[in-house]
């Protein structure tokens, strides 16, 4: 996707999940920094968001937190550090449920 937009002056950049959460089908519950390849998405978003770069170096990264999107706390002591900088941007989504 990143390499079929990436001269399109539309398309800023990528979403690279959305809405985060617990995987109830394989009981599997989303971490930010553990170093599980399995769960941390800290590690999964950073790594994503930097092969994204490589193919679309111009182009915006979008990363949510966990829970729907809705937790943000963890990136304060442990923000994302991508190899382009000024290419990050945290999304948040707020429910009223």
């Amino acid at each position: 996707m990143s390499e079929r937009y990436k001269s399109n002056p539309l398309v800023i950049g990528n979403d690279l999940r959305n809405e985060i959460r617990k995987d109830l089908l394989n009981g599997l519950n989303p971490n930010w920094g553990s170093g599980n390849v399995n769960t941390d998405w800290k590690l999964a978003a950073t790594n994503a968001g930097n092969q994204v770069l490589k193919v679309a170096p111009d182009s915006l990264i979008f990363i949510e937190g966990l829970e729907y999107a809705n937790e943000m706390s963890m990136i304060k002591d442990s923000p994302i550090k991508l190899d382009v900088s000024n290419k990050l941007v945290y999304s948040f989504h707020l429910y009223s449920w």
